[in-house]
This record gives C-alpha cells, structure tokens and sequence, in this order.
C-alpha cells in the first residue's frame, strides 16, 4: 500500500485547486456543541499577545491528520476525503462566517480573500466548491458555500450543519471576541482586528494529509482509522459496509436513494426521528436484541451477505422507516383518513406523546409490519395495542418501574413475530406475550395507591400530562370513544389550592369543553360550578353530579380518586380486583 504525507497550513491545504469530496459512504456530519465549542477553544488558546509588537498574534498549531484517496500533489481534481470530514466542515462553515462578518462590517476585499478558501477558481475561471458534500445538498451548498441563503433544514445532519452556523455566528460577534481578547490582554482593540486574528490563527493551522491513490483500501482505512474527533457510531459503519459493497452508480444509485429515503421518511411529519435509534429498533425488532456498541458486530454476523440481499435490506430499512414514523407520529391521513382507524392513531399518539416509553417501538414494528401485511386483523391489532397501552401506563408511569428489562422481552416476540405467516399462530405469540407480561403486572393495590396520588395543577407539575391522559381516557371509556376529545381542558371541581396538595389530586379533575371553562368565574364554589357542568357534553360531568348531588367537598377527593382507580383497573385495564 503507497501512501503520500505532508504538513499543509489550511491556507495552503484549500487552495491548491482541489475539491475536497465527501464520499457517498461516509457518515453525516456529526459535531454537536461539545465538539464545536473544544474546536473553537482550542483555536483561540493558541493566540497571544506579543508585548514586542503589541499585536495579537497567531501560532502555530496542530489540528491533526486528514486521510484521502487520490493524488493530493498529483494532477488530478478531486481527492475523497476518508477521515477528516467533520473538521473540514465545520472549518468551512467558520470560513463561511467570517466572510458574512466582514461584510457586515464593510470589508468587502476581506470577505473575497476569505472566500477563496471556500469557493475557488480553476483554470478557465469557472467557480467550483472545495469541500463537496452530496448528502445535505442543497442546504449545505445554499447556507454556507452560497450567500447565506435561509432554507429550513430537513434532516439531522442539516440541524446540526445550522447549528454549528450559529453557533460560530454568534461567538465570533463583536461582545464575545472583546471578552476573550480582554483576558489575553486589557485593551482596546477594534472588532475587524479581532476577526482577522481569528481568521489568521484559524488558516495558520497545520494538518497532516496522508493520500492514497489504492481506493480499494479506502473503506477498510475508514473502519479503522478515525482520528482526532468523534467516535464512529455503529450507524456510520453499517452505511460505510452496505454502500461499499453497492457501488454501483449507474444508471442511478440505489442504495444511497434508498438510504435518503429512509432518512427522508423520518423526517417526513416535521419531527427529527434519529436514524441511529430507528435502526437500532429495527434491527432487535428483526435479527437481535443487542446493545449500541454490539450493533455492528451483530450487522456483520447476521445481515446481509451479497448485494442482492443487501438492496431487499434496504427496501425493508425504507418500508419500516415508515413505519417507524407513523408510530412516533400518528396522524389519520397515514391510513386514508378513515374513522375506523382512529384507535390507531389515539393508542400510537398515547404510546408516543404521553407514555413515552422508547422500548415499546420494538414490539411496535413488528406489529405494524405484519398489521400492514393483513397477517393481523383490526381486532388482533386494537386489542393488542390497548393491552401494550395499559401495561405501560401502569408498570412504568404509574408505578415508576425501569422500562429496561422489556427490550429483551419485546425483542424476542417481535422477531418471532415477524417470522409468522398465519394469523392463528401470531394470535398464540400475542397472548403468549400478554401472558408473560401479566407475571410482572402491578398489583391493584400498587395501582391505586399511585392513581389517587395524580396531580394536575396550573403550576405544570411534571405529572399533568399523566393526569390529563388518565381523565381523557375515563372520559372515552364513559362515552365508548376511541379518541380524545380536540376541546378538553383539565377543571378542578374544588378550585386549586396553592396551600393544599389535594385539590390538585385525580379525584378532584373533570374534563371540560375549553369554552365552558373559559366562562367559569374564578372564587365560585362547586354549586355555582354545577350549572356550567350541565352545559357540558362530557359524560364526566353528568357522573360527577348524579354521584355528588349536593355537592363536592375536599373530604370527598380520595374517595373519589379510589372509585375512578376501580373503575379505570376494571372497565380500562380490563382487570379484576382480588378478594
């Protein structure tokens, strides 16, 4: 293997008419606030002020060692980058700021000579960009190597691209470069000073480049070299694998198309869905149950071994990206807008917004998946759901039990699930699991020891959103409704004590139209409430003043919180009482 290296200040590295490519298989970029702000730390630590001059100056540093495939003092245009992404990048969105800070600050010539580290020429004149990444094109091209153009970023990596903009933005302002020159040395010194010794520093850097021209060892390079940076996630290597082995790219690229389509599904509803999480829920949903730092041993012991199987895997990775949103983000249209399917969506949405619980996606896939494949029916489904619901309500939320032992548990019932084929046999597995579950069931007492203790007050204690789930589902089993009402509000029956805990428990909640409620004096008592109550629709205040005719006093609101606590174990959870 022939390799080529040398030391090239910044200056030189990006202007020595390269182009700079981001290969089609290596990772998105990945720099978070942690990354960026160390970066930047370490730029401006190397700037000192030199008492001989009294001049701030530059000095020399090193940001460590680029790796690329190609002849980097050859002939040819473009290099591939292998290692070395993330900091190319996030030096370049810098560049990109202090072309917008110099002219912001009428300096044009400045911000030209800074741009030519961003934007080149070649020999005919014609523009061309030096870093070229493909994968967020066009936010990328359109944001940082355009004129700063707003665009809304559309994916993970475009949030992380804008908010490395912004935070560079706003460090290298007027009022935060005066502070840190202040500490090197206390004195007045004008703002394009400041920038043009950042800049200076920032170029005057040194970087080792070591070039290969054997591209057949370019990816086993990126598996195992990844310098001074962030760490590969399994993710990163899994793309690295399958798009290494499709390499073909003619007459179109498949697998990255399909790759940008399963990233393009989770981002589809306006909601950021990690890639890396997804995948993980995918694959234990179908192959393994196995922790992050196992996944990638896992993909090459039992994914796909030739590249026929390889595009089926990608077609699923596509098919169950959808998937995967539509259970994070429920929404009617997803099943042509049809009333039936209104169970779906509301037990989702409570899984997702409400619940929360991450290891329940799992179990979720697979479900859809065969729900999708008709192997399941609309009952199968319904009933199954309310029962993964229910569970959760009451072992995690209720009664704060760890979630974590039930990845494994799910993981192995959605694999076996997926593997089935009649819808008899998937009715076994689904009460199998039931079964398994009901063994680590709270017990009623445990239950409604937790229930009567519900808060909700106007304060936002962390429990509203429980307590506005469990009322909307009273408020659904009492009116036989699979859905939440749009209009509801929370309505303390007996109005909210800051200096009593109780008049915030479950037993002293209805629900409300908003609308009445708005029209509710502040300071009345329960009586004088009542004859707003009987305005209302809702079957939870018809219950309330047939059980409490003459009224509703505190002494009444744990009994009240035990009775919905029965009815909730009995006709919701769908359980009996002991003894």
């Amino acid at each position: 293997m022939e390799f080529g290296y040398d030391k090239f200040q910044i200056n030189v590295l990006l202007s020595n008419k390269k182009v700079y490519n981001v290969p089609r298989f290596q990772r998105e970029y990945s720099w978070a606030r942690y990354e960026l702000k160390t970066f930047y730390k370490d730029i401006l630590d190397q700037i000192t002020y030199d008492e001989q001059s009294s001049t701030f100056v530059p000095n020399d540093y090193f940001l460590g060692n680029i790796l690329l495939v190609g002849d980097l003092k050859g002939s040819e245009n473009i290099v591939d980058i292998i290692d070395g992404q993330q900091r190319l990048t996030t030096i370049t969105i810098m560049l990109s700021i202090f072309k917008k800070k110099f002219i912001e600050n009428n300096e044009r010539a400045l911000a030209n000579k800074i741009w030519e580290f961003v934007m080149g020429k070649d020999i005919n004149d014609d523009v061309f960009a030096i870093l070229k990444n493909d994968t967020p094109n066009p936010y990328f091209q359109y944001l940082i190597q355009g004129e700063g153009e707003e665009t809304a970023p559309k994916s993970e990596e475009e949030d992380r691209i804008k908010s490395a903009y912004n935070y560079f933005d706003s460090q290298l302002k007027k009022r935060n470069l005066k502070k840190i020159f202040k500490q090197k040395k206390d004195i007045d010194i004008d703002y394009v000073t400041m920038l043009k010794c950042v800049r200076d520093q920032l170029i005057r850097c040194y970087i080792i480049a070591i070039w290969t021209s054997e591209q057949e060892y370019a990816n086993i390079l990126f598996e195992t070299l990844n310098a001074k940076g962030k760490a590969l996630a399994a993710i990163d290597l899994i793309k690295n694998n399958i798009l290494e082995k499709l390499n073909n790219v003619q007459p179109t690229d498949f697998a990255v198309n399909k790759w940008k389509e399963t990233i393009s599904n989770l981002n589809s509803k306006g909601k950021r869905i990690s890639l890396s999480v997804f995948f993980r829920h995918f694959w234990i949903s179908k192959y393994q149950k196995v922790t992050e730092s196992k996944l990638y041993d896992s993909f090459l012991r039992k994914g796909p071994t030739n590249n026929s199987k390889r595009k089926e895997f990608l077609n699923e990775l596509v098919e169950n990206s959808r998937l995967y949103s539509q259970i994070l983000v429920p929404i009617l249209t997803d099943y042509d807008s049809r009333v039936e399917k209104q169970y779906l969506v509301q037990n989702l949405k409570n899984l997702s917004e409400y619940l929360n619980i991450v290891q329940s996606r799992v179990i979720l896939l697979a479900l859809m998946y065969q729900y999708n494949k008709y192997n399941i029916t609309n009952r199968q489904l319904k009933h199954v759901l309310n029962y993964i619901e229910n569970f959760h309500f009451v072992y995690n939320n209720l009664c704060s039990n760890l979630p974590s032992r039930l990845e494994g548990i799910y993981s192995s019932y959605a694999i076996t699930i997926r593997e089935i084929s009649e819808k008899t046999k998937i009715q076994t597995i689904l009460d199998e699991l039931t079964k398994v579950l009901d063994e680590i069931y709270p017990s009623f007492e445990e239950f409604s020891e937790n229930f009567v203790k519900l808060r909700y007050s106007k304060n936002k204690l962390s429990t509203n959103i429980l307590a506005k789930y469990v009322i909307n589902k009273l408020e659904n089993s009492y009116a036989d409704k699979d859905h939440n009402h749009t209009d509801g509000s929370i309505e303390h029956i007996i109005n909210e004590d800051d200096e009593n805990q109780k008049t915030t428990f479950i037993g002293n909640l209805v629900l409300l139209e908003k609308s009445i409620n708005e029209r509710i004096p502040s300071g009345i008592g329960v009586i004088e409430k009542y004859e707003y109550y009987n305005l209302s629709l809702y079957k939870h205040n018809n219950k309330l003043i047939v059980n409490y005719p003459s009224g509703f006093i505190e002494e009444k609101i744990d009994e009240r919180g035990r009775k919905l606590a029965e009815y909730y174990w009995k006709n919701i959870i769908g359980k009996q009482i002991d003894g």
